[in-house]
Order: structure tokens, then sequence, then C-alpha cells
């Protein structure tokens, strides 16, 4: 019942599905146990913010308690009464790592060309640009036509103004770009960073509607990718879930011997009905 109805609050596929996303962002997902009183067993789940907890290490390798905090408030959880669910840590025994992690520079690079495509199209698709004149300025005149072109021509406000120079001789040259063929948009990037997140999570381009994915996908394509997605990595994580789940919360009862997740009505995971039936008459 506890894990059908974890509390008032939220319902089953709200509470499972958070700690899914916890685990997925933070590396960790915490769930307190709310008991009647001391001792006895849990009867309440409620999710703790994995930014707000800490833990509390213990003799060897064991855990003591966990810290949470709130602003200046802490409260200290017992062990017993905490569940964590954390992904695996090659450099630490106490809290999992984020998948994102894995791919941390990837994901920069892509971050970094959408900055840089949006302060193209916010300087009207130039980078910059170079003016020249025939007599020699002070650093202090140069500054000083920076900062007028900037304010005058930069941003949407500027876009296309006509610039005037009132000088003899000056030539404006506009350093320009090519947005594809190899440019400043550039598929090969783009392709990197979606497979790689979608390596790190195990879910395939295709259902992800990645553009990627999209490219070569088919019904009959999706129809396999889904059963990939249950069986490498849907199906490997609730089976994850299900140890956390009977290493802190089966000893809390009696007369129980194994915490489940029940995937038999999961569609992707059922046998072909026309094979079976085909193989039944041969």
């Amino acid at each position: 019942t506890i894990c059908n109805r974890p509390n008032p609050y939220m319902s089953r596929f709200q509470f499972w599905s958070t700690v899914i996303m916890h685990r997925d962002l933070a590396g960790n997902a915490y769930a307190w146990k709310g008991r009647l009183s001391e001792g006895s067993p849990p009867v309440e789940l409620w999710l703790l913010r994995p930014d707000r907890v800490r833990v509390i290490p213990g003799p060897g390798l064991t855990v003591a308690g966990y810290r949470y905090s709130i602003g200046s408030e802490t409260v200290i959880l017992p062990a017993e009464d905490v569940i964590h669910f954390r992904t695996r840590h090659p450099l630490d025994d106490y809290y999992g790592m984020p998948p994102m992690m894995a791919v941390s520079g990837r994901v920069d690079i892509d971050n970094y060309m959408r900055d840089f495509l949006s302060a193209f199209f916010h300087n009207g698709g130039q980078p910059g640009a170079i003016l020249s004149l025939e007599q020699r300025l002070s650093q202090e005149a140069k500054d000083e036509i920076k900062t007028h072109f900037r304010s005058n021509y930069g941003g949407p406000a500027g876009w296309f103004k006509l610039m005037i120079l009132d000088a003899a001789k000056a030539t404006f040259t506009p350093m320009t770009m090519q947005l594809g063929q190899r440019g400043l948009v550039m598929p090969e990037l783009n392709a990197m960073s979606e497979a790689r997140l979608a390596m790190v999570y195990g879910i395939p381009l295709s259902i992800l509607g990645a553009l990627t994915g999209q490219e070569s996908s088919s019904y009959a394509n999706k129809r396999q990718d889904w059963q990939v997605l249950w069986d490498i990595t849907l199906a490997p994580l609730y089976a994850d879930l299900d140890d956390t789940l009977n290493l802190s919360l089966l000893p809390e009862f009696g007369g129980l011997d194994e915490l489940l997740f029940d995937l038999s009505q999961i569609k992707a995971l059922q046998e072909d009905v026309d094979a079976r039936h085909e193989r039944a008459r041969k």
C-alpha cells in the first residue's frame, strides 16, 4: 500500500517519476519514511529535494544519518528513516553521479554554440566589423567609436541602420559568416550532442523525437526501439529501484519475501501474439 499511495499529496506515478527525475538530474533521490510512532513501520513516503540532503558518513563506509537543510534550519534524519536511491559513482562512496556529468563537455559545446548563435543574430548576423580610417587615432578615440557604434548599431534597436562616417577616407567591412555548410550551424555538432545525451540516458533517438532519430525512423523501427528501451534501460532501472526498496523498506514489514514492480502489463515486454500463435500452429 505504501508504494502505491506514498503520501496524501502524491500519486504512485508522481512519486516514482519524481524519483527517476531526481536520479537523472542529481544522481540521487531521497525518500523519508513517515511513521506513526518511533519504531513503528512507515505509513508514508515523502520525497526530499536532493540538493538539500547531505550524507553523514559513519564508521567505515556506513551511513550514520542524513542532514536535511532548508535555509538556516537543519534536521538530522536517522539513516533507517531515509531511502536513498542513487546511481553508480566510480569516485564516491556515498553519492550517485548524475548521468549528465559523463557528457558535460559535450553539453558545454552545445551551450557555447547556442550562445554564439544568439549573439550572432542579436548583432544583425555579423560577428564583428573592421573600420579603417586614414588618420591615426588615439586609444581613447578608438574606444569612443566602439562604444558609440555598439550603443547605436548593436542589438535589435540598431539593426540595419545607416552609419555615416565624417572622414576623408574610411572603409567599413562587416565580418560575416555563413550559417550552413560547415558554417555557424554545424549538423555534425548537433547530431553528436543528441547522440551523447540519448546515450547516457539509454533512450533511442527516435523515441525522443530528435532530428537525428526522425531522419531514419519508421513506425516499425519505433516499435522496435520501444522494446529496446524497455529491455536495456527501463527494466534494469526498475530492477535497481527494486533492490533499494528491498534493502531499505522490506525489513520494516513482516511476511513479505520481496518487493517488485509489476511489469507484466508492459506491452513492449510482451511476446508478439502473432509469433506465439504461429509457433503453436507449427
